[in-house]
């Protein structure tokens, strides 16, 4: 009976941050306006409210990209999760090569992942949402024949030789300011 009270209850809150977190994208709330209006539909005070919004409105922010991706681009498209500097371990494991290089992903093995909510943190995956409570990672579209070289993005280009049909590719770096089609 506990176990069912505790679930009823949980689901009686994720409602009240769905709606809440609903209306504060829909009027631009901040966090702390989402925190305080979370404390008055809850009557929760003791709860990490502000965890709370922060983790919710970059859930709301990276699904509203990653849909925005999909549409243009389908579920296939190549995406990254770029840490902030100062990042955690975890999101520096999870979401780069060697602690600076963004791994590229496609949504779709993003959102196969699902949500780390209920995750210890040993489990965590790399997801859409959040990585962790307090997650400020990225989600960003990696265009078509681009790719991370450290922190930066660099253009592909594929060559082939004349009559042998050999591919090989080399990195062009686009710095931001520095050329018209420039995506950095």
């Amino acid at each position: 009976m506990a176990i069912e009270a505790d679930d009823a209850q949980a689901a009686w809150f994720r409602e009240h941050i769905e709606e809440a977190t609903a209306e504060a994208i829909a009027r631009r709330s901040t966090v702390d306006h989402l925190r305080s209006e979370l404390g008055h539909r809850t009557d929760d005070w003791a709860r990490d409210l502000e965890r709370i919004a922060a983790t919710e409105l970059k859930n709301a922010h990276s699904e509203g990209v990653a849909s925005y991706i999909e549409e243009e681009a389908g579920d296939q498209a190549l995406v990254a999760k770029i840490p902030n500097p100062g990042a955690c371990p975890s999101c520096l494991e999870a979401y780069t090569t060697d602690g600076a290089t963004p791994r590229v992903f496609t949504l779709a093995a993003l959102r196969a992942n699902g949500s780390n909510v209920g995750r210890k943190a040993r489990e965590r995956k790399p997801v859409v949402e959040s990585h962790h409570p307090h997650c400020d990672c990225e989600l960003v579209q990696v265009p078509a024949g681009y790719t991370f070289t450290g922190r930066r993005l660099v253009r592909r280009e594929v060559l082939s030789s004349v009559g042998g049909g050999d591919v090989a590719s080399a990195a062009e770096p686009v710095e931001k300011g520095r050329d018209r089609k420039s995506v950095v």
